[in-house]
């Protein structure tokens, strides 16, 4: 389409030009030309006023779009037979450009209904607000989940627990955080996770709070800890149990016959031997029972860790001349930028986690050829401290990975089967994890991993 607009200021301002030139030289040259001059002057004056006029025309007409705009009035209608062809390609432009903005909003308004149906659907809760404690927004899955028919302040929260009112109000950018409280509409008891992100809109910072309730994953999961426990614990006291009530009925019938207890001349001095040597038995095997249970007991009463900074290369490299094996290569592998690393635990409770897992190192490396055990330490991408222990054993079978953290599982011919799950718990008690990563015939390598406020 043609640049009417353009040619017509071209042609305004070169008659402008024009009849200023001529009424200059009118006015120099007067006499003759003195009427021309006039006239000249005149008409300059009428197309400045007309070139004026055209301008704010063309203003208006862009300014009254504008205000549609802004009006969000989409129904202006724009003529496309004016006399002028310059407002008639103006009118077709910005006939054009409205249906395109309208259009625009119209996909956008879509969208939005797509994405509230969708918060609305999803089970999980949303929850925005800003800095203030103000709700921006919550779904209806945050407001059943939390037994509410509206939420605009999260001190509301209050009603429902204070916990999870400070919970919500303290959740930082990508945290995560597990609540406990009763709620819904039975007032049961609630677990949830609650995750957390900061974004910005203009100037404002809004949080975005997502809840989902997890009871009945971690039901599931608390099912099946007890399940692999009882089977565990059972196998153990049966263990110990059958003999206990096999040598008893021996004893037993050693005294009595057909119900009735025998004569005391019957008793002869063997029998008194063999009864004292299942009394033996009997005896040992009820210690092992009182050690089984002292052993469950201790699993049960870890304390609160007191924690102090720990040079974390020395106390490594103290483990290795503690736990120095003749015959086991022994490694310590820690970059120079991680040899400074201090962190904040209890000394004492991660020397038990350190020295049971070079023991369990050890106890793998015994039919090696060339046994090499191998500790390391260095901070990882997350800014969390990581130590590992590596040995070259013969590796752990996948199907008992999660197995041996039960209490009481083992594969030793000799071991009380807790010392992998106090380690576990040592380490949950800090906010840490203990993981291992093994592969039959390649060893094995167990991961103690520290969150990163624990590093100083």
């Amino acid at each position: 389409m043609k640049n009417y607009f353009g040619w017509q200021l071209v042609f305004r301002i070169l008659i402008i030009l024009a009849l200023t030139v001529v009424a200059v030289i009118c006015f120099v040259n007067q006499g003759l030309y003195t009427v021309l001059g006039i006239l000249s002057f005149l008409v300059l004056i009428y197309s400045i006023v007309s070139f004026v006029k055209y301008l704010n025309r063309v203003h208006e007409h862009i300014n009254f779009f504008f205000d549609a705009v802004l009006n969000e009035d989409f129904n202006s209608v724009y003529s496309f037979h004016s006399k002028s062809k310059v407002f008639t390609q103006l009118n077709y432009k910005l006939a054009k450009l409205n249906h395109k903005i309208q259009d625009a909003l119209m996909a956008n308004a879509q969208q939005e209904q797509y994405f509230r149906a969708l918060i609305e659907h999803i089970g999980t809760g949303i929850l925005t607000c800003n800095s203030d404690g103000f709700v921006i927004d919550a779904n209806s899955g945050m407001r059943q989940l939390l037994g509410l028919d509206q939420l605009t302040h999260t001190k509301q929260l209050k009603k429902v627990d204070e916990g999870l009112m400070c919970a919500v109000c303290n959740i930082r950018h990508k945290e995560q955080k597990v609540v406990r409280f009763k709620g819904g509409v039975h007032q049961s008891a609630v677990k949830i996770l609650l995750k957390a992100v900061a974004f910005q809109t203009g100037k404002e910072r809004l949080m975005l709070i997502s809840a989902q309730d997890i009871n009945k994953e971690l039901d599931e999961n608390e099912l099946d800890s007890w399940t692999k426990l009882i089977r565990v614990l059972t196998h153990e006291i049966m263990n110990s149990i059958a003999p206990i009530t096999s040598l008893s009925e021996s004893i037993a019938s050693f005294y009595t016959k057909n119900g009735m207890p025998v004569a005391r001349e019957q008793v002869t001095d063997k029998t008194i031997e063999t009864t004292i040597r299942g009394l033996d038995v009997i005896q040992e095997q009820g210690k092992g029972l009182i050690s089984f249970v002292e052993s469950y007991r201790s699993l049960m009463r870890l304390p609160k860790p007191k924690k102090e900074n720990i040079d974390l290369y020395s106390f490594l490299e103290n483990h290795m001349i503690i736990h120095q094996k003749e015959g086991v290569t022994m490694c310590l592998h820690c970059a120079d930028e991680d040899r400074g690393l201090v962190l904040s635990a209890d000394k004492d409770q991660i020397s038990q986690v350190l020295a049971n897992l070079i023991k369990n190192a050890f106890y793998a490396l015994k039919k090696q050829d060339h046994p090499l055990l191998e500790l390391k330490c260095r901070l990882n991408d997350k800014k969390q401290v990581e130590i590992e222990v590596k040995d070259n054993g013969p590796g752990i079978h996948a199907d008992i990975q999660d197995e041996i953290f039960i209490p009481f599982f083992t594969t030793k011919d000799e071991g009380s089967g807790i010392g992998l799950s106090i380690s576990r718990q040592i380490m949950r008690l800090h906010g840490g994890w203990l993981k291992v990563y093994s592969t039959v015939g390649l060893g094995a390598r167990f991961v103690m991993l520290f969150p990163k406020e624990d590093v100083c």
